[in-house]
């Protein structure tokens, strides 16, 4: 198992330039939205279901800074475990149901890195601005 501090960022081998913890965009979420979205499918931008959210990670000031989920697989089978940045998550919730969209390709999205990095760091997918 791995620690969540300290995170590192790390940007896809097709983006340009680096991303750094202190750059991070952070939206804010009542903590309430936040639990309920555990275990909900996750979309990318063409409605097509590409995973599961699994869990928040949070920086130190306390807001999510990256959501983990698996993607790829089928039917859970073969599935990677990923963290995106959470600038990169469109969600909305209405009549009790959310919808979480990935706003980034999804062909990036399922070659990003695995979330656990080395040496206890973890790899967050995200995009340059």
């Amino acid at each position: 198992m791995f620690r969540l501090t300290p995170i590192v960022l790390t940007a896809l081998a097709l983006a340009a330039g680096t991303a750094h913890a202190a750059d991070a965009v952070v939206h804010t979420v009542p903590a309430s939205q936040v639990a309920f979205l555990v275990g909900q499918p996750v979309f990318d931008k063409e409605q097509n279901e590409i995973g599961q959210l699994l869990f928040v990670l949070y920086g130190q000031n306390g807001q999510p800074i990256a959501a983990a989920m698996n993607v790829g697989g089928f039917m859970g089978v073969g599935a990677r475990k990923v963290a995106v940045a959470w600038r990169l998550l469109k969600i909305s919730i209405a009549d009790g149901q959310a919808k979480i969209v990935v706003e980034m390709p999804t062909e990036l999205l399922l070659s990003a890195k695995d979330m656990e990095g080395p040496d206890n760091t973890v790899n967050i997918v995200d995009l340059p601005r």
